[in-house]
């Protein structure tokens, strides 16, 4: 039996408000990025079946040198066959909600 494979890129930007944020260590910054791994990974599979899905991929890059906090995010999607929702819609969805978390998560565990 053969399945569809469709993948899907989407990079998404966001500079966060630093105001009101403690200075990030190092290790805040990871935690942050392991933290964010885990919400998309869970959005993403609340929207997709993991049958449905062969692979994802998830790249975050977090740049704070210029005081202003800059989260990148790289998620790849190969799924087997399509979905009621459009894929676009869904790797969208998955990063609007994940920023929304990202800034809840900010102001609980790293506001001044």
């Amino acid at each position: 039996m053969f399945s569809k494979l469709i993948s899907l890129n989407e990079k998404i930007s966001s500079n966060i408000d630093t105001v009101g944020l403690k200075v990030l260590t190092e290790e805040d910054i990871q935690t942050i990025s392991e933290e964010v791994h885990a919400i998309i990974k869970m959005k993403l599979q609340k929207r997709v079946p993991s049958n449905k899905v062969d692979n994802f991929d998830i790249a975050i890059d977090i740049d704070n040198s210029q005081g202003q906090l800059q989260i990148d995010i790289d998620l790849i999607s190969q799924q087997r066959t399509k979905h009621e929702k459009s894929e676009q819609e869904i790797i969208d969805l998955t990063l609007e909600e994940t920023f929304v978390e990202l800034e809840k998560l900010l102001k609980e565990k790293y506001s001044c």
